[in-house]
């Protein structure tokens, strides 16, 4: 229960702090400004993947079971990084000068640097799991997000434009990077010191690249469609898109990855190693924690409606877009919350049981549908068929998962989902009783409210503070 909520509170201030910085700069910048932002995010997010090529999660499962070898693995994923960044930032420099304008290229180039800076740091978070300190992560994530706001704070009382406004993600990235190898230093006496044994390095790159080809198709996935939205409909089309993508990213990413695979992940991969009935075990009472996270935000989103837009982007929210679109679009990516949670959560319990080759055909073929469906609705629905395409290929790659899973031995998942599901009733329930009110903030809170009130005490929060299987603790 202490890692999870010690890295959920990481996750938490960095996620906030990252989500507050972007509603600074929404209403900071102009509509083609925060457009040009928001792609280079997108852009960055793909760098980060070819970077980190799947490196991080194979040196977190190896040290979960033999943390004896925590330097030597650790030296040979830093010059494995060294060598990715080299050529990877190249090829992006390279991309961004030839394809787009000046600015834009600057500032896909700042924003990049914080993204290679972030697979750096999440080498050391890799071993702050696999030994369950994710305190230490915490301490590192707060750090740099709190450094990264106050970065944005300044340049918008200063008036220094986007390029400076881009640089926050630079900060952040940086310090984090810093805090987590000073604190790995101290607490593992972890050394920064690459390994270049070419052996050691092909060895981990062959045991990576699946996971590294497949986080680069899950990346290119949810990005394919804002690459088409700026193409057909411009970088102010991207721009709406994004604000509510990124509040369903946002969720996604503090929840999933607090999960796994960060403090349930090591206790994931123990007990496959301990049987398929403690595997099955596991799985089946994180199945019922993941609904019940999932229908904890989405109703009181759903409940919320476009106010919740307005309150966090601004009046200008609607960014020149139809709000028929941006309506839409908001009500089909937050109703696809547990679409997104659940299919995170079986990709991890694939890489859990060591089948990470499987996910590069699954996300090849989710991200073939993507652009087929993005090329085929943006130009008649705009960013709406973006959001019903995000919400096709993440059914199709959990159904993929869970076929695979399946085929493996028999997972009960659905077993344990009647708890969030009647917490889910009660808060539906609320959410209509309150339709009418019109304060957003009561739409938002008292359903949130009124499901905690029901599932904590059926035991929703038991996969946290119970050991799955013989020995365990999470």
């Amino acid at each position: 229960m202490a890692n999870s909520l010690s890295m959920l509170t990481g996750q938490l201030a960095a996620k906030l702090a990252q989500l507050v910085a972007l509603m600074l700069l929404s209403r900071y910048l102009l509509d083609a400004g925060f457009g040009m932002l928001t792609f280079g995010l997108s852009v960055s997010m793909i760098l980060f993947f070819l970077l980190d090529m799947g490196v991080a999660l194979v040196i977190n499962r190896k040290l979960s079971v033999d943390p004896g070898r925590t330097q030597e693995v650790f030296s040979t994923a830093l010059g494995l990084r060294f060598a990715l960044t080299a050529a990877g930032f190249s090829l992006l420099a390279a991309l961004s000068l030839i394809a787009y304008s000046r600015q834009q290229a600057l500032m896909i180039l700042i924003v990049g640097a914080g993204a290679a800076l972030d697979s750096w740091g999440e080498l050391i978070f890799a071993v702050f799991r696999s030994r369950e300190r994710m305190g230490l992560e915490a301490i590192s994530r707060s750090v740099g997000a709190l450094a990264s706001l106050a970065t944005v704070v300044l340049v918008i009382r200063s008036g220094l434009g986007p390029l400076a406004a881009a640089s926050a993600y630079a900060t952040r990235g940086a310090l984090i990077f810093l805090v987590a190898a000073l604190l790995a230093g101290l607490r593992f006496r972890i050394r920064l010191r690459p390994g270049f044994a070419r052996a050691h390095l092909a060895r981990l790159l062959r045991e990576s690249w699946p996971l590294g080809a497949m986080g680069l198709l899950f990346v290119a996935l949810q990005r394919a469609d804002m690459i088409i939205l700026e193409r057909l409909r411009g970088v102010e089309a991207v721009g709406a898109y994004t604000e509510s993508f990124r509040i369903l990213e946002t969720l996604v990413l503090v929840v999933t990855p607090t999960l796994l695979p960060g403090a349930l992940f090591p206790s994931l991969c123990r007990s496959f190693e301990a049987g398929w009935a403690s595997f099955s075990e596991k799985m089946e009472g994180i199945a019922g924690l993941v609904t019940g996270l999932s229908l904890l935000v989405m109703v009181p989103l759903l409940s919320g409606g476009l106010p919740v837009l307005e309150a966090i982007w601004g009046a200008s929210f609607v960014r020149g877009q139809p709000l028929s679109q941006v309506s839409a679009t908001f009500t089909i990516l937050m109703a696809a919350t547990p679409v997104f949670f659940w299919m995170n959560f079986l990709l991890a319990s694939v890489i859990a049981v060591g089948r990470q080759r499987v996910t590069v055909r699954v996300a090849g073929l989710a991200l073939l549908l993507s652009i087929c469906g993005n090329l085929l609705l943006v130009p008649r629905i705009g960013m709406t068929g973006s959001a019903v395409m995000a919400t096709l290929s993440g059914a199709l790659m959990g159904g993929l998962f869970l076929l695979h899973l399946g085929r493996m031995g028999p997972l009960p998942l659905l077993r344990g989902s009647w708890r969030p599901l009647v917490a889910g009733v009660a808060s539906g329930a609320t959410a209509l009783v309150l339709r009418d009110s019109p304060c957003v903030a009561i739409r938002v809170i008292l359903p949130a409210a009124s499901f905690l009130v029901v599932w904590i005490p059926l035991g929703g929060l038991d996969p946290l503070t119970r050991p799955a299987g013989a020995g365990e603790e999470d």
